[in-house]
């Protein structure tokens, strides 16, 4: 089996109900993975491709053209390498490939986690009046960004979950929301209830969308908005 052919034949049976997110992170992690270690068999690739594929990628820069901006972050290279891991595990499945071969990931530093604490929170649901978008329904974008981020502080849904929050799967009255197996990290339907406070900031968006968080723009203009808002002008 060549590569271009399994690379085709993975991307219609391996990823149909995949996320969005997940079919783009493969196939980024698939066009750096051609570009760096240009597979031609699927059996020839060893842990030695791997090895050079890392040595390539982590001397890359973020830049458009790979020559400009940081040095890919030791994280980034794990993520792709986890993809194309994922990606090797179905060839092997699938009779292209005897053996998974090792993949020796790179070490990442150790960070603390951190936290929002109230104050830094009460700031951003303050500057929340400052955003732009969206300005797709009846209700203020204030109000949009404001239920958006009590509805995360208070339920811990990744932001995935929360865009793909339906209307029917939320009930005011009772208080309480379904996520979908297909839009949460636990891939299994959740059903949680919902704190007073996010209840009285969801009654406010309402519109004709079948969602309850409508965004008209793309993801990454939502991180790119809410950057802009939540940091001060100097």
């Amino acid at each position: 089996m060549s590569w271009g052919d399994f690379r085709k034949e993975y991307e219609e049976r391996g990823l149909p109900c995949a996320a969005p997110g997940t079919r783009q992170a493969a196939g980024f992690a698939l066009d750096h993975f051609e570009r760096l270690a240009k597979p031609v068999r699927v059996r020839t690739i060893n842990s030695r491709t791997f090895a050079g594929y890392v040595a390539a990628r982590q001397l890359e820069h973020t830049g458009r053209d790979h020559e400009s901006g940081p040095v890919v972050s030791p994280a980034t290279v794990n993520k792709e390498l986890r993809t194309l891991r994922a990606v090797i595990r179905k060839a092997h499945k699938w009779g292209y490939l005897p053996n998974v071969p090792e993949i020796e990931f790179l070490s990442e530093p150790c960070k603390l986690p951190t936290y929002v604490t109230p104050e830094h929170f009460a700031k951003l649901y303050q500057s929340a009046g400052a955003a732009r978008w969206p300005a797709c329904g009846p209700f203020a974008t204030a109000d949009w960004w404001r239920a958006l981020l009590v509805s995360a502080y208070m339920t811990g849904w990744r932001i995935g979950a929360l865009l793909a929050l339906c209307r029917e799967d939320v009930n005011l009255d009772e208080g309480w929301a379904i996520s979908r197996a297909a839009d949460n990290k636990g891939k299994r339907d959740q059903r949680v209830p919902l704190h007073p406070l996010v209840v009285q900031h969801l009654r406010k968006l309402i519109s004709f969308s079948p969602l309850v968080f409508p965004w008209n723009h793309g993801r990454r203009d939502l991180f790119l908005e809410f950057q802009r808002f939540r940091t001060p002008p100097r």
